[in-house]
């Protein structure tokens, strides 16, 4: 296995994403370099991309792995909208090996934050004390090569198709993440 290099993680407010289309991989053929085990993951419909996660409902907080196949020179980020579905307001984890950005506070609080890059794919690794204890969480992904003065810069429709909401759970112990393995309206 390749050597895994650091990345240096900034956290951001995302404006904006963009998609490139491709197929979904499977989340059980995925080997994580970090020394945790996710007890759930999900195939993301779009970026060639996963989430891994357990979720600790004793202290509202998820561990998180959000894996997407990306170039060097590329970035990623997953996020939480806190009240809608889309790109706009998200806030969101970035990732890519630009040191020029600067890193910002979210308004949920994340820790253990770390990224590898290995093979072409980018993985961001967090826990993330989920907003207001919530029981449903709408999240969005995103992996670019575009850049706008060394920023992961807007890009164009359909990547804003690139969330899902996380339904509400029927108990406290329940996963907030439990994600839909269909696609949403209008992806192909």
């Amino acid at each position: 296995m390749a050597t895994m290099r650091s990345l240096l993680v900034f956290l951001a407010v995302a404006a904006a994403a963009l998609v490139l289309p491709s197929s979904a991989q499977s989340c059980s053929s995925l080997t994580l370099s970090n020394s945790r085990n996710y007890l759930l993951c999900n195939s993301l419909s779009r970026l060639s991309s996963s989430l891994h996660w357990t979720y600790h409902a004793s202290n509202g907080t998820v561990d998180i792995a959000y894996r997407a196949t990306q170039s060097t020179p590329g970035w990623i980020a997953w996020g939480i909208n806190p009240t809608t579905t889309r790109m706009v307001n998200t806030q969101a984890l970035v990732a890519f090996l630009r040191p020029s950005m600067q890193s910002g506070n979210l308004s949920f609080a994340v820790s253990g934050v770390t990224a590898t890059n290995s093979d072409g794919v980018m993985t961001i690794y967090a826990t993330i004390t989920l907003p207001n204890n919530s029981t449903q969480v709408n999240h969005v992904w995103q992996a670019s090569t575009s850049f706008n003065d060394d920023v992961p810069a807007s890009t164009p429709p359909p990547a804003i198709t690139s969330s899902r909401t996380a339904p509400s759970t029927s108990s406290p112990a329940s996963p907030p993440l439990p994600l839909p393995t269909t696609s949403p309206a209008g992806e192909t």
